[in-house]
């Protein structure tokens, strides 16, 4: 009896059909990379236009109305003299 082990893998593997399961190993990872990015692509988009570019709720018209007020009672003129004022005394030397 010869128990002599011959490496007999190199026979039986067939390299066209490891070749051709190769290449869509690869397509398939590439097409679904570009699938993934513009399925959050346009999702993000989406979003973009249902939240920001959508129409305007009343609610937010109404909040934006009493922040420009708010910005408007400040005196930011007033408040901008007196810190370049302070800024010369301070400085100006």
């Amino acid at each position: 009896m010869s128990f002599e082990v011959k490496n007999i893998e190199q026979e039986n593997i067939n390299f066209s059909k490891l070749f051709f399961m190769a290449v869509v190993l690869i397509v398939t990872v590439i097409a679904s990379t570009i699938f993934v990015y513009y399925w959050f692509t346009f999702e993000k988009m989406d979003v973009m236009q249902q939240q920001y570019l959508g129409k305007e709720s009343e609610i937010k018209k109404e909040h934006d109305l009493n922040e420009q007020k708010k910005f408007n009672e400040m005196e930011m003129d007033a408040a901008k003299e007196e810190l370049e004022k302070k800024y010369l005394f301070k400085y100006d030397k």
